[in-house]
């Protein structure tokens, strides 16, 4: 067997070097690991620029597919069930939506209209990655904001898998409408005739293949993973398919398998390897000077994106009757521009639709925005509070008819007792459990929630509850707080 010459271990050395140097840098102050992987391929691009060879590039597409396989793998519709309405109109409203204000601004500064519509797409996805690492570092995944964030963030890695198709089946010589949308039909078309067979052969057969090799032996099944990946990728291609549908697709037919959760626990080591050479490749590709020169441009520009994502999940949820903190604090949660879009714009410009500039303003973008929005959603609550003070003051008449709209109690409570009860601040696990007691010791209570989920479904049970922010002096006013005997915080937070 040959050995390795001392170049390519030196190089391997370096492409792992850093991005660990910059992805423990990262953890440390606070920020996602995607952006110190995203820098350190900044750094690399400096240092050995010329060395960027192919097999990096094909690690990254591997990094890609193994992504999208596990995205197949691990989607749980059940999990969109209870919030489906808000989950499928809330996701859909904020990506036409800010796609829509997006592609109006980069018009204006001249940006032709399908790049235009390719970043701003890009620009109205949020990360999976980030948020779900923020939420299970404060516990809050189970909130009503959690869970909304989640759901919506499920939608837009479904609905981004279409528009990677279609990127990874243009070529350059089709950049006008016409084509694009004729092959948009054409692929749509394939894709659909290949996946119902795939399915259709896949529902029972990949279970029983899964049954039997897992009693046989787990190293076969693991391997089998490899080929089945490989397989799927390699028909889809032959056909002129997109290996990024083919891997969705390939995770898709294995989550239907009592073994998923073991293949998940497999390949992920894999992915997330892979992932950040994808990550450290496109940080590589990024020419610095030029995103210095952009970087006024890019600033402004991230401020306007992550105000008009906050502006229009609030709206939006809002219109729902959702409580205005909730709605306030979804929209920060969402309003980063995500991993995904990273990819968009890659294989935008391997397609030749979106210049080299474009793509490192709007990767500039993506970084801005993925290392101011931590700090963002830690003083998330602090924000709505200065925020509720100031319209409440500066525009009292808005402040009252949102209030009236979203957080204004439309339920009877008027029978409770109000003197020498008890106030339940919060009405979630503990605060369903403390209400019990006091039902079970004859202690009159009224609870204040902002779920409106859970203020609905205790009502349902006969509950004496009020939907409003616990915090709030009205809502406290409405629930006699001068008359109380007791206040107690169940509150999460």
């Amino acid at each position: 067997m040959e050995e390795l010459s001392v170049s390519v271990l030196l190089y391997s050395l370096l492409f792992f070097l850093f991005p660990f140097l910059c992805g423990y840098i990262a953890v440390k102050v606070k920020l996602p690991t995607i952006v110190g992987y995203i820098i350190s391929g900044i750094i690399l691009g400096l240092l050995v620029h010329s060395e960027i060879s192919d097999i990096v590039s094909f690690f990254a597409n591997v990094g890609l597919i193994l992504l999208l396989f596990t995205i197949g793998l691990e989607l749980d519709i059940s999990s969109l069930k209870r919030y489906r309405k808000f989950v499928l109109w809330g996701g859909l409203y904020q990506m036409l939506v800010t796609t829509a204000v997006a592609c109006a601004l980069l018009l204006l500064f001249h940006v032709p209209i399908v790049p235009s519509i390719l970043l701003a797409i890009g620009f109205s996805l949020s990360s999976t990655a980030v948020v779900s690492k923020l939420l299970q570092e404060k516990g809050d995944e189970s909130s009503l904001a959690g869970q909304l964030a989640i759901g919506i963030l499920i939608f837009q890695d479904i609905a981004s898998i279409p528009i990677i198709v279609l990127l990874s089946s243009l070529d350059m010589s089709n950049t006008g409408f016409l084509p694009i949308i004729s092959t948009l039909g054409l692929v749509v078309g394939k894709s659909i005739l290949i996946i119902g067979l795939l399915i259709f052969i896949g529902v029972k057969g990949i279970p029983y293949i899964f049954e039997k090799l897992g009693k046989l032996s787990r190293e076969l099944m693991n391997l089998f993973v490899v080929l089945f990946i490989i397989g799927v990728v390699a028909l889809f291609t032959v056909l002129g398919l997109s290996s990024a549908l083919a891997a969705f697709v390939a995770g898709l037919l294995i989550s239907q398998t009592s073994q998923h959760y073991h293949v998940f626990s497999q390949v992920r080591p894999l992915r997330d390897i892979f992932v950040i050479l994808f990550f450290v490749f496109l940080g590589a590709s990024t020419p610095l000077a030029l995103l210095l020169t952009q970087l006024p441009l890019i600033l402004m520009f991230s401020v306007v994106i992550m105000a008009i994502k906050i502006a229009i999940l609030y709206g939006v949820f809002v219109k729902f009757h959702f409580h205005t903190k909730v709605s306030f604090g979804l929209g920060v949660l969402l309003s980063q521009v995500g991993e995904f879009a990273f990819i968009l714009f890659k294989m935008g410009e391997q397609s030749g639709l979106i210049s080299s500039e474009l793509v490192t303003f709007a990767t500039g973008v993506t970084l801005v925005t993925l290392i101011v929005c931590p700090f963002i959603i830690s003083k998330k609550d602090s924000i709505y509070l200065f925020l509720y003070r100031f319209f409440r003051k500066v525009t009292p008449d808005l402040e009252r008819y949102v209030h009236s709209l979203a957080d204004a109690d439309r339920g009877r409570w008027e029978k409770v007792q109000h003197k020498d009860h008890v106030i339940i601040c919060g009405y979630g696990r503990i605060g369903s459990y403390i209400g019990r007691a006091l039902k079970m010791a004859e202690i009159p209570y009224i609870a204040i929630d902002y779920n409106y989920f859970t203020v609905s479904e205790a009502r349902q049970q006969g509950e004496s509850i009020l939907y409003g922010d616990p915090t709030d002096p009205d809502i406290l006013a409405q629930a006699h707080i001068a008359h109380a005997s007791a206040l107690i915080s169940a509150v999460p937070d």
